[in-house]
């Protein structure tokens, strides 16, 4: 009886866990630029759903003259290839962003890059965030 208590006692806790919660600091393409990732990992379906908050994000074309959106990245680990996961809607005025969306992985990297086009075939160099999630 208490091993099937200290079990149910385990399983509780390790599954109130939450969302993971990640605070960033900008590359040095946006130094003074902030972001949170908070990721609500679906063991279960094998999804996560990822949302993204950026605050004093300079505009994409001072990141990168032409730069017209910033467009959010994922990859299972440095062996993939980057999948784009969408752009993140930017507020110029306000130099803050916003994403949601969801990601087909429970553990990966994610970044923002500065782009030229909404959907370009794979991210250029012009990271202002980078986090591994999971």
């Amino acid at each position: 009886m208490k091993r099937l208590s200290l079990l149910a006692l385990f399983v509780l806790a390790t599954s109130a866990c939450g969302p993971l919660k990640y605070e960033l600091k900008g590359t040095a393409l946006a130094t003074g630029a902030d972001a949170v990732i908070v990721a609500d990992v679906q063991k279960e379906q094998a999804m996560t759903l990822l949302e993204v908050k950026a605050t004093d994000l300079p505009p994409p074309d001072r990141v990168m003259s032409g730069s017209l959106v910033f467009v959010v990245w994922q990859r299972k680990d440095s062996s993939a290839p980057w999948a784009r996961v969408g752009v993140l809607e930017y507020a110029e005025g306000a130099r803050e962003g916003t994403f949601k969306a969801t990601v087909p992985e429970i553990s990966f990297e994610v970044q923002v890059t500065a782009e030229r086009e909404p959907a370009p075939a794979s991210p250029g160099p012009d990271a202002v965030f980078f986090q591994k999630v999971g």
